[in-house]
């Protein structure tokens, strides 16, 4: 075994000397290895095993891909019940000193967990505790080393000691002084899981009643406003602070007031925000913040739970959202949508959406619309753009009313899936005449006992323009484009490009996916969306924003499917994917590119023929998946056209400006008609997958699939890569969110007048 070691050292030895990283063949020659010395240490006894590990410490070399390598190797070695003899403990401790930090502390700290105190190890723990002493300052890592070694001695920190984070040092330095405060702080820091156990929570309360009930109150809603990082943006929660998070937000759950929810909620969406290269800002808090908001009483904190899964992108945390809803729908003997309808607050808005707060000398607005909450300021009459400082309840609310509106956006969106439905005057109360839900429900369409009708001018008309009574027992769902005929759809995508109306997502204008004759021979399984190549990232992000699960591929793993759990159905789409073009990919980690496969429906694991899917299931799958491809596919890439030598070129070229899918030609239909509206409108026509554009340098023809851009008769690329979030705003579109669409309608503005166009990376392809 010790021979192996040398083998060990020699292969990482060439792992470091390998100017652009291992080869293919480097990496197979170390995995048979791995796999020979992993199949001998079965056979060795504990102390052989130990001398082993100790050994390979022993060689403390600092190369990147030893230490990297050492650390997976060690955590294979060292299992659960694997424990050092006394003197090889002291021998591992010794040789951890003499490294750099990134070694696999963890492991070997666990390996000697339970062993007697001996001197000589007191005393190689406390020379190593010196050593960590040294970086401690601004070294994470460091700071867990420390935080081991001083359990290892038996030495318990206090809260001041065991506080690394900004959040937890503020809130310590608050309550300074304060006995009461002091016992229920150290209270949350023995927390452990997510869930306070019912022990717990009875002290707990006992610890909080104790505390000034106002004061309690302002505190908390004061250290949870500070986020769990404060300013620090770019630092995770330190594991010891967790804990104390953790306990904090089950104490304001345990107290129970309803005006702590929205601020627990804050703090939630503050764990789960995402930072580059290290991932959440504690997930562990986040989950406990779900959890905490799910047992709190009554229907406020509901609210903040749907506005949540509109937001978490986290899998865990999505999953606690569902499974807390469902429990409070079902403890309320409630549908999901009715419990989530019932519990959005009013925020003090009044039946037009708006909220006036007065002082001494000034008066502010807070209004709900279509673009989000606006909230202006007022002095002696005049506009100003500094808040008051007395104005911080209402600033809260308009941050609150933003996160509202995109989560109703968000659920009722999620309607057109679960064709839910209501009575007469739940619609009117409940979504209508709502001041934060009624934004987004008075600009779609309703189907009313069967006829489909829309809010225009305070009543419900149908697209005649006849007046239909909204009757308290009429029943009421979200209309859905698949369920109605071509010519019903088309006179309503008419109303809306008449109307001064846009919709909050695509209805009128929704793209529709009928089986085809293929897909019925095939029964169980759909090739429409196979065989393309996406960007892993951005799918993967797709995914997650439209409730879909999907894990980031790796050559580490086999392949991941992306799924959807349709719980109300009793179904789950499963889409399959396979890895990308293998030299396109980086030599370790996280593959850039995927292949798309099957899309199929199973139950119970078992395969579900498509004929027997609903229709409106089929479409609205269907559809995120066309959106996922679309949006993330290599073909949209700019750039990725300008190397005819690239991987892939042949993909790119026939998905960038090739046939039309569903989207691309509601597209053109909606072009089709707002061109000849627009100042564009005569240097413009549509042919065929183009929208043709003559400037007065050249004539250009942009792809309304992808919104790529050819050069006149030579059929030339053009790269483009154009900024369109002001498009939106000069013209008027029936429907929110369609980037295509306003990257499209962007870049044929900029061509129409490319006499004007002074980017020189523009200019220099036009000139070539």
């Amino acid at each position: 075994m010790i021979s192996m070691i040398e083998q060990y050292r020699k292969l990482m030895a060439g792992f470091a000397e390998a100017a652009a990283g291992p080869t293919n063949a480097q990496y197979e020659e170390y995995e048979q290895f791995r796999q020979k010395m992993i199949a001998g240490w079965a056979q060795l006894d504990s102390s052989e095993r130990s001398g082993v590990i100790v050994e390979l410490l022993e060689i403390h070399d600092a190369n990147f891909w030893f230490l990297g390598e050492l650390k997976c190797f060690v955590a294979v070695l060292c299992k659960r019940d694997f424990r050092f003899p006394l003197e090889m403990a002291v021998r591992a401790v010794k040789a951890m000193g003499r490294w750099p930090f990134g070694a696999p502390y963890q492991h070997v700290f666990g390996a000697i967990e339970g062993l007697d105190l001996v001197p000589e190890l007191r005393e190689e723990l406390l020379q190593l505790r010196s050593a960590v002493n040294r970086m401690r300052i601004g070294n994470v890592e460091a700071m867990d080393w420390h935080q081991r070694i001083n359990l290892l001695l038996g030495e318990t920190p206090t809260i001041g000691e065991s506080a690394r984070g900004s959040w937890l040092k503020k809130v310590l330095a608050d309550s300074i002084g304060n006995a009461q405060w002091a016992a229920l702080l150290e209270h949350c820091g023995e927390m452990s899981g997510s869930v306070a156990s019912k022990k717990w929570s009875v002290t707990a309360k006992d610890l909080i009643g104790r505390l000034e009930r106002q004061e309690f109150l302002s505190r908390s809603m004061e250290w949870l406003d500070m986020g769990p990082t404060m300013e620090d943006r770019d630092v995770t929660v330190p594991e010891p602070d967790a804990s104390y998070q953790k306990g904090f937000v089950w104490c304001v759950a345990i107290d129970g007031d309803g005006q702590m929810a929205s601020h627990l909620g804050d703090f939630a969406v503050g764990c789960y925000r995402k930072i580059t290269g290290l991932g959440a800002v504690s997930q562990k808090v986040g989950n406990a913040s779900i959890q905490a908001l799910a047992a709190m009483p009554g229907l406020v904190p509901v609210a903040q739970l749907s506005r949540l899964a509109g937001s978490v992108k986290y899998d865990m945390g999505r999953r606690l959202i569902e499974k807390s809803l469902n429990e409070a729908a079902s403890r309320n003997g409630l549908s999901r949508d009715a419990l989530e309808a019932m519990s959005v607050p009013k925020l003090g808005l009044d039946a037009n959406g708006v909220r006036i707060e007065r002082g001494e000398s000034w008066e502010g607005y807070l209004m709900a619309t279509a673009e989000g909450g606006l909230l202006e300021w007022y002095q002696a009459g005049k506009l100003v753009k500094k808040a008051p400082t007395e104005g911080k309840e209402l600033k809260q609310a308009k941050k609150e009313l933003d996160g509202l509106l995109d989560a109703q956006r968000f659920r009722l969106e999620g309607m057109l899936l679960s064709r839910s439905e209501m009575s007469g005057v739940q619609l009117r109360e409940l979504y209508l005449e709502h001041p934060v839900v009624g934004v987004h429900a008075r600009r779609l369409i309703w189907e009313l006992d069967g006829v489909p009708v829309i809010a225009w001018q305070g009543q419900m008309i149908e697209v005649s323009g006849a007046v239909r009574p909204l009757l308290p027992e009429a029943r009421v769902k979200l209309w859905h484009p698949v369920e109605w005929d071509v010519a019903t759809v088309l006179s309503w995508r008419c109303w809306f490009e008449d109307h001064p109306v846009r919709q909050p997502f695509k209805q009128a204008h929704r793209e529709v996916y009928l089986l085809t004759e293929a897909e019925r021979e095939t029964r169980t399984f759909s090739r429409r969306f196979a065989a393309h190549i996406v960007k892993q990232h951005p799918f993967a992000a797709l995914c997650r924003e439209r409730g879909w699960t999907y894990k980031l591929m790796g050559d580490f793993d086999s392949h991941n499917n992306a799924v959807r759990v349709l719980p109300q159905w009793g179904l789950e789409a499963v889409l399959e994917m396979d890895y990308g073009n293998p030299k396109h990919q980086p030599a370790v980690g996280i593959l850039m590119e995927a292949r798309t496969g099957n899309l199929r429906f199973q139950r119970n694991r078992e395969a579900v023929c498509l004929e027997d899917t609903p229709k409106g299931v089929l479409t609205e799958v269907m559809r995120d998946v066309d959106l996922f491809i679309g949006v993330s596919r290599i073909g949209n890439d700019p750039y990725y056209g300008m190397e005819s030598s690239a991987m892939n070129a042949d993909y790119w070229s026939s998905y960038a400006f090739g046939d039309l899918t569903e989207a691309a030609l509601v597209r053109r239909e909606v072009l089709e008609r707002i061109l000849p509206k627009l100042s564009i409108g005569k240097v413009c026509q549509i042919e065929g997958r183009y929208l043709h554009v003559r400037g007065k340098l050249h004539e250009y023809k942009i792809h309304l699939g992808s919104g790529n851009v050819l050069m006149g008769g030579s059929g030339r690329y053009l790269c483009i890569v154009q900024n369109a979030s002001d498009v939106a705003g000069r013209v008027m579109l029936p429907f929110e969110r369609d980037g295509v669409m306003e990257t499209i309608l962007s870049k044929a503005i900029l061509l129409a007048e490319d006499g004007k166009i002074r980017d020189e990376t523009i200019l220099k392809q036009l000139r070539a």
